[in-house]
């Protein structure tokens, strides 16, 4: 079905024009592979996918061909399909990548590849795609020809202003302090602040610049770097606004998606993606409240949080059942 899939949504190559010569390494969604044009030689590199839905790679695709012509950016040359198992032929590029030679990297080499790998950045800004997996290990240089290429477009995504994105991409290292709370409605910021990362680790000769255990390790070595003055400018930038409702009394006592008890007089709330423990402030109705997110939901169309029935009595919001609120992450 995945084959059939592919060939009736885009033009699939032939598998047997490439013949491998080695393996060059692998990742979460694939092994790459050095190939041959068996016609010309030429060489390339080929990623063959491990098992994933057609619509995953249909939008890495997508995202290529748009990208098609942009500075810096790997080009996608062919895909093909072999024993339905999809893969993306591209040209052979220097198998050197920032992540092995950062520490070496010279004064006048670092501004260099850094100012290509903007270019790159802003070429796929401009054409509305965010690639959200901006790291060392996914940007190969050649120190001799001082070229760059951006790679592994597997997480990218086009862009639309306001649209709900899931939280599990870019490595820990490079995420933004919006992910790491678990806000789902980011922007093109997510590369900047990746590159943010990446830029520190060379400047400074410590790579990763911020090395966190865990997603909350991780936000704490954020702070005590830029402090928390610019942690809560940063929150307060991603605050949501929209409907609150709350929990009615039969709810009370079953467990939750997060795998707690439910209590209704106690501060919670259900929300569709933030990290379960995030502690948010909901204003509604002329009142605040902080509540700790243990559920998800609400699934009404057009409401944001779903609060117990304890929140909702400090808001004055239980007779009229819904309210206009902003939630923001404290």
């Amino acid at each position: 079905m995945a084959d059939k899939k592919l060939e009736d949504t885009i033009s699939i190559g032939d598998a047997d024009n490439y013949e491998l010569i080695r393996r060059l390494g692998s990742g979460r969604y694939g092994e790459v592979f050095e190939a041959k044009h068996v016609a010309n030689n030429k060489r390339y590199a080929i990623k063959v996918l491990k098992p994933v839905r057609p619509e995953k790679v249909l939008r890495e695709v997508d995202v290529l061909r748009r990208l098609q012509s942009g500075p810096n950016i790997i080009t996608l040359k062919d895909v093909i399909v072999n024993d339905g198992t999809p893969a993306l032929v591209f040209p052979f590029v220097s198998n050197e990548t920032l992540k092995t030679v950062a520490m070496d990297l010279t004064e006048q080499e670092i501004p260099l590849y850094l100012y290509k790998l903007l270019r790159a950045i802003d070429f796929c800004h401009k054409n509305e795609v965010i690639h959200r997996d901006i790291k060392p290990s996914n940007v190969m240089i050649d120190r001799t020809m001082k070229t760059l290429r951006l790679i592994d477009w597997g997480l990218a995504d086009t862009y639309t202003d306001g649209r709900i994105y899931p939280v599990t991409v870019a490595s820990r290292f490079y995420k933004p302090p919006e992910l790491l709370l678990g806000f789902s409605k980011y922007d093109y910021s997510l590369d900047m602040w990746s590159f943010g990362c990446v830029a520190a680790g060379l400047l400074f000769k410590r790579e990763p610049f911020f090395n966190g255990l865990d997603n909350s390790d991780q936000l704490k070595k954020i702070v005590c770097v830029l402090g928390t003055d610019c942690l809560k400018e940063y929150v307060q930038k991603y605050r949501e606004s929209g409907k609150c409702s709350w929990y009615g009394p039969g709810f009370d006592g079953k467990r939750t998606a997060c795998g707690q008890i439910f209590h209704q007089y106690e501060m919670t709330a259900a929300h569709k993606t933030l990290k379960c423990g995030t502690k948010v402030r909901v204003n509604a109705n002329g009142r605040s409240v902080v509540v700790t997110v243990n559920d998800r939901g609400p699934f009404v169309a057009g409401r944001i949080l779903d609060l117990s029935k304890g929140a909702a009595e400090k808001l004055g919001i239980i007779s009229a059942g819904v309210a206009a609120c902003t939630v923001t992450p404290i």
